[in-house]
């Protein structure tokens, strides 16, 4: 998934308590190892994987 279309389905899925997370659905649960809510701290963690690593 690119990083653009991940940050724009980020408001649409913020926690309204918590601004600083997002609430996973069916998809993002996919990339986010099964997570229900992600901060916006682990979401570069947890896309690294998903990415070829070049030298």
């Amino acid at each position: 998934m690119p990083v653009k279309l991940m940050i724009a389905l980020q408001k649409p899925t913020e926690n309204p308590q918590n601004k600083r997370e997002i609430i996973c659905d069916a998809k993002l649960k996919a990339i986010f190892n099964g997570k229900d809510t992600v901060g916006f701290l682990e979401i570069g963690k947890l896309l690294s994987p998903h990415f070829v690593k070049t030298a």
